[in-house]
């Protein structure tokens, strides 16, 4: 049956053999055939059916191996009427060719950073119009532009247009006629996207930086290495639990900040990086403790300390005074409505 098939099949598409075809067109033609002057032609019927899978994988089998020999019709139509399939040389040709097709390497390396991101399709798309554009254009000068590109650079790009889009930002809506998203069309290299990706960045931690002062006043500050902030809100003690790794976040202590005789501080260097959090409860300091509760380096123990002298505040009586971050937690303290966690000193340990 399939022998009968490939005769009249080759007859019937002689005519579309010739130079100036382009394989694409002879594997459009050959996925159609079976529909049109195959079936007439063997007048199958009944018996058409019983054939029809294997007669489907013949046509898609050959339409697959003649779009591979994209620009080769010759050796497409060698191996169609020879009815012989190599498909190992067939790829190896059909890469050899690629490889110096500038749009396929534009392409491909398009391709690896929207599954290397993990890209939808929206993203997918505004990769396609701003980094593939690029690419398309350098790789047209010069085929290892794509081998010169910084793993390190397109991240930081594709991480801008990922943060642009979750946070929808104004200049995605401001679009050409064709939908693509006008300021990405004016970038003329991956430096200037990295350097506007960068300039983003900078922006959102300006933003991020603000906003955290807002919430973390200071408290105590005379001019030195440190400084002592006063953390305010849940989102404070969330980062100084995720910074310190330690539990005054996340709601473990967001019922203090309501207390006025309450106080969650926060040791800072120049850089606003936390090296103590302390908890004072009317007038006594009730918890001193580093990263993840250990006994804070007597750098920073003496920082802290001299800082928070002029406030009177003191380590409770029975404290040792070499090991002051291990603390005497005192009698309990009633809340309203407090399980035992709120009735009882939360000790030891942030």
């Amino acid at each position: 049956m399939l022998a009968r098939i490939k005769v009249v099949f080759s007859d019937h598409i002689r005519h579309h053999f010739g130079p100036e075809i382009r394989s694409d067109e002879l594997s459009d033609t050959i996925e159609l055939m079976w529909y049109r002057g195959g079936r007439e032609a063997l007048d199958l019927g009944g018996e058409f059916q019983e054939h029809a899978d294997r007669i489907i994988r013949f046509f898609m089998f050959v339409a697959h191996a003649v779009r591979a020999l994209d620009n080769v019709p010759d050796e497409a139509i060698r191996q169609i009427e020879a009815s012989s399939f190599n498909m190992e040389a067939i790829r190896t040709m059909h890469l050899d060719l690629l490889r110096g097709d500038h749009v396929y390497v534009a392409d491909q390396f398009v391709t690896r950073v929207v599954r290397g991101q993990g890209f939808g399709h929206r993203l997918a798309e505004l990769v396609r119009i701003s980094i593939g554009r690029i690419a398309l254009k350098e790789c047209r000068r010069d085929l290892d532009w794509v081998r010169k590109q910084s793993g390190t650079k397109i991240n930081h790009i594709a991480d801008w247009l990922a943060s642009a889009v979750a946070n929808e930002a104004p200049w995605l809506s401001n679009v050409d006629e064709r939908g693509r998203a006008k300021k990405l069309l004016k970038f003329g290299s991956l430096d200037a996207m990295h350097a506007e990706a960068e300039k983003h960045m900078k922006r959102k931690l300006a933003a991020e930086a603000a906003a955290i002062m807002a919430e973390e006043e200071t408290f105590a500050d005379d001019g030195g290495e440190y400084r002592i902030v006063r953390l305010t809100t849940p989102a404070s003690l969330d980062r100084e639990s995720d910074a310190m790794r330690h539990c005054v976040g996340h709601g473990a202590y967001d019922r203090y900040l309501a207390l006025d005789d309450y106080l969650l501080l926060s040791l800072r260097d120049k850089a606003n990086r936390p090296h103590v959090t302390i908890q004072v409860n009317h007038g006594a300091i009730v918890q001193f403790f580093g990263k993840a509760n250990t006994k804070p380096k007597p750098e920073y123990r003496a920082a802290a300390l001299r800082l928070l002298e002029p406030f009177g505040f003191v380590f409770p009586s029975k404290s040792d005074g070499d090991h002051r971050h291990m603390i005497d937690y005192g009698p309990p303290i009633e809340f309203p409505e407090g399980n035992l966690r709120d009735r009882l000193w939360l000790g030891p340990g942030l």
